[in-house]
Parts: C-alpha cells; sequence; structure tokens
C-alpha cells in the first residue's frame, strides 16, 4: 500500500498534471506543493478537500485507495478506475479522471 505523499504523485502523474499546476489548484506554490508529495510537509484539512475536489474523488477515498490504478485503463485513455487490490468486496473509484470529451 502506498502511502499519501506517494498516492497524490500517482494521481496527479496520472491526471496529467505539473506540480505547479496542483499548487496553483492549493493556492501554494510548486515548491510548496512539491514538499507534500514528498513528505517533508504535512498535508492540511483544507488542502485535502482541494486536492479531493480536483481529483473527483472524496477524502475518505484517498486515504482507503491502496494506489493501484489498471495499466490497461490508462494506456486505453477510457475513464481512470481506481480500485483497493485483494479485497473482493471494495468498490471502485470511478470516474476518478474523465476523458476529454
Amino acid at each position: 500500500m502506498q502511502n499519501l505523499p506517494n498516492k497524490l504523485r500517482t494521481l496527479r502523474e496520472v491526471h496529467g498534471y505539473k506540480q505547479e499546476f496542483v499548487g496553483n489548484h492549493l493556492g501554494i506554490s510548486q515548491t510548496g506543493y512539491s514538499k507534500i508529495e514528498v513528505g517533508e510537509v504535512n498535508l492540511s484539512i483544507r488542502h485535502l478537500e482541494k486536492l479531493a475536489e480536483l481529483y473527483k474523488i472524496s477524502p475518505e477515498q484517498l486515504f482507503s485507495w491502496d494506489g493501484i490504478i489498471s495499466i490497461n485503463t490508462i494506456q486505453n485513455n477510457e475513464n481512470v478506475v481506481v480500485t483497493n487490490s485483494g479485497t473482493d468486496n471494495s468498490s471502485p473509484i470511478e470516474d476518478l479522471m474523465k476523458k476529454p470529451e
């Protein structure tokens, strides 16, 4: 299972966002966001909520997600669906990333 900073990096990269874009969304610098992604700075509740909004998931889903994303989904440019592996009854986080129209 990935830790939160690694999950944030994974989500950012899957969406094709630069650290500067995410930092701007949070109202902080690229350097400030980079420190969150590497675990040097703790994520505030306000920033957690803004990141969940950006990635169209709930804060709870961000913590419960095990960080695994289907590579086939990414290669096929379909909607990204992240799921928790290893359990049969886990619910997917659907529509994480919408296909551009």
